[in-house]
């Protein structure tokens, strides 16, 4: 698995920026996976119970459905090119990490949760496409296998790192790390986007 990945990432820039993108996107949503719901208690107190806590996980999952549709709409509007919508969609979550980071409003935290999560929505059936596009059909299996242990190796480490920093630092600041991280995640795609139309410039 690991020298077919290296090759992959010798022939295609775009496939490394999708390793270094799912490693910051686990590291980033293990943070606000672990704590969104000991900030919510922070805002009510406790009032509201079960009903809150159910209210925004269903929204979110909601959320995540229409981003999914309005993804290619959306990505047709920034110009059809995949690698720069996904330069937009991941700044614009990273931006929603550090809006939601200093929120103790319940209706303001609840709409921005469900936003953050329409914004993720959107960057996901473009994310497939790309890899789909990339990687070549008779190791697709393999290297999807791979970028998703990548992922889950984001999220196992901010499990770790995150617990501490919010005890210490507190859950906001957490959010605020990952927003970093997302951020910075954004500018490899407009590495690989130049990478990608020198290769076709050369080409030609």
């Amino acid at each position: 698995m690991i020298s077919l990945a290296f090759g992959t990432i010798k022939n295609s820039p775009v496939f490394l920026v999708m390793i270094v993108s799912s490693l910051a996107w686990g590291l980033a949503f293990s943070g606000l996976e672990t704590f969104w719901q000991p900030r919510l208690f922070e805002i009510t107190g406790g009032e509201g119970g079960t009903f809150i806590y159910g209210l925004l996980s269903n929204g979110y999952f909601l959320a995540g459905v229409l981003g999914s549709i309005l993804s290619w709409p959306l990505c047709r509007l920034l110009g059809n090119s995949p690698i720069v919508y996904l330069h937009f969609q991941r700044f614009l979550l990273g931006l929603m990490f550090f809006i939601i980071s200093g929120i103790f409003n319940l209706g303001w935290f609840s709409a921005v949760y469900i936003v953050l999560f329409l914004f993720n929505g959107i960057g996901n059936p473009v994310e497939q496409y790309i890899l789909n596009r990339e990687i070549p059909s008779e190791s697709r299996a393999t290297l999807l296998s791979a970028i998703s242990f990548i992922m889950q190796v984001g999220g196992m480490s901010g499990s770790l790192i995150w617990g501490f920093i919010s005890q210490n630092y507190g859950i906001g600041i957490t959010w605020k790390i990952g927003s970093v991280i997302l951020v910075l995640s954004s500018f490899p795609y407009l590495w690989a986007y130049k990478k990608k139309k020198t290769a076709q410039i050369n080409l030609n």
